[in-house]
């Protein structure tokens, strides 16, 4: 019973840490390509 319990948690466990890993990965996408714009934007003005 107890082994279960384990495998059932450490599934979970590693389901909430692969979901976490896609959403910071698309965070750090979206943060360097707002970075980007705001270099091309400082060129154009420049």
């Amino acid at each position: 019973m107890k082994k279960k319990l384990f495998f059932g948690f450490t599934l979970f466990v590693m389901l909430f840490t692969m979901v976490a890993w896609q959403y910071a990965s698309a965070e750090l996408v979206e943060l360097q390509n707002k970075t980007d714009i705001t270099e091309k934007d400082y060129t154009k003005a420049a």
